[in-house]
């Protein structure tokens, strides 16, 4: 699917293994506070689908403070063996493109997050301010921490 102003990848998005593959390009919707954004589904060397990966082009308080411009799950049953970071590595040249840098948010309970986080080589941000103190943001959001990804050209 084609949304005007957003374009796929001109590439192929793969890095140790693990490939991309586009499954949508979805609009935004500006009533409901959601932004344009890239969703794919991340493909292992044995051609199975074990997760997805987002990544929002466009910046409101939500995204910035509690949300993230990447997000990323991996089904359970393919847990453990970084296939999130290397989703995030396979994007990373996209992320480049188009953003330069992104935000990337974790529960800061979510252990395994925050090491793919970490082993990006993210940026600590400091955690999310109170939901209650951003404008539009539901008071139900938990506490994240923040961080600032810069893919380089080794990702």
């Amino acid at each position: 699917m084609t949304v005007p102003g957003l374009l796929p990848p001109r590439y192929l998005l793969t890095h140790a293994g693990v490939t991309l593959r586009l499954e949508c390009i979805f609009p935004g919707d500006e009533r409901k506070g959601l932004v344009p954004a890239y969703h794919f589904r991340i493909i292992n060397e044995a051609d199975e689908d074990v997760g997805n990966i987002s990544f929002r082009v466009d910046d409101t308080p939500h995204l910035i403070h509690f949300a993230g411009h990447i997000g990323y799950a991996v089904d359970p049953l393919h847990r453990g063996r970084h296939y999130a970071l290397r989703a995030c590595r396979a994007l990373a040249p996209f992320v480049a493109e188009i953003k330069g840098s992104a935000i990337i948010t974790a529960d800061t309970d979510n252990t395994p997050s925050l090491r793919t986080i970490e082993r990006l080589g993210c940026q600590y941000l400091g955690n999310s301010p109170d939901p209650a103190s951003v404008p539009k943001i539901s008071r139900g959001c938990p506490l994240k921490r923040r961080y600032r990804w810069t893919p380089r050209p080794d990702d």
